[in-house]
Parts: C-alpha cells; sequence; structure tokens
C-alpha cells in the first residue's frame, strides 16, 4: 500500500525505487495506490502524515479503548514527543511534517494510546 502522491514523487523521493522495489510490487499484481486516510480490512487504518515524504504514511490499530500508531518516519528523535513543531534535517517539508505530527500526538484517546516508533530508543512508547 501506497500514496498515489508517493508515487507520483518517487523520482525526487529515491530514484533507485522505481525499479528495485515499485516495478517488481506492481507486477505481481500486489500495489494499491492509496489516496490519503484508507480504512483497512480488520478495522486498521492507514494515516497520510506527510513531511518526511510527500506521501509518508502511518498505520493507526485500535483495540477496544487502546490505540496504537506505527509512526515510519513521523518521529524521528525523543525530543519530538515534547516538542512536535521540531524538524529534522531529512523532511522534504518540514511544515507539513510538523503538522502531522501534530495530528497524530495531539489527537484525543479515550484509553492508551501507544507508539510504534522505528528510530526512537524504545520500539513501543505508551502515554
Amino acid at each position: 500500500m501506497l500514496q498515489q502522491v508517493e508515487l507520483d514523487a518517487i523520482e525526487e523521493v529515491n530514484p533507485q525505487l522505481r525499479s528495485t522495489l515499485i516495478d517488481p510490487i506492481r507486477r505481481a499484481g500486489q500495489l494499491r495506490l492509496l489516496d490519503g486516510d484508507t480504512s483497512l480490512r480488520g478495522g486498521e487504518r492507514v494515516v497520510a502524515t506527510p513531511g518526511h515524504t510527500p506521501g509518508h504514511q502511518s498505520v493507526l490499530v485500535a483495540s477496544g479503548r487502546d490505540r496504537a500508531v506505527v509512526t515510519g518516519d513521523l518521529l524521528v528523535h525523543a525530543i519530538q514527543l515534547l516538542h512536535p513543531e521540531i524538524a529534522y534535517a531529512h523532511e522534504m517539508d518540514p511544515e507539513r511534517a510538523r503538522e502531522s505530527r501534530r495530528q497524530v500526538l495531539l489527537r484525543p484517546s479515550a484509553g492508551t494510546f501507544h507508539l510504534a516508533t522505528p528510530h526512537l530508543t524504545e520500539p513501543f512508547i505508551t502515554r
């Protein structure tokens, strides 16, 4: 699953990705292009979180009152948990990245909110 806007910007993001990743997935009939937030079968959602790249996306998983967000490159340093406005050098659009972080981090949650973050010191952080 890939945002259409990400595919449209692939040459700017990383030109090698088209031949090494996108084309083989497309030939196998496994590429699904998305346009923004998208619900999945099990109640999960792909959430558009642009900024790092034009079509960056995260995944929201909910179970009862608990939520988990697989953030990808939405967060790259723990300081962004306290200050989502802080950008980092590899964001293609820092202002959109800031807004994406704010939307994810400040979204109200009635239950426990987990962040699955590949770049922080601990892989799962509970708020």
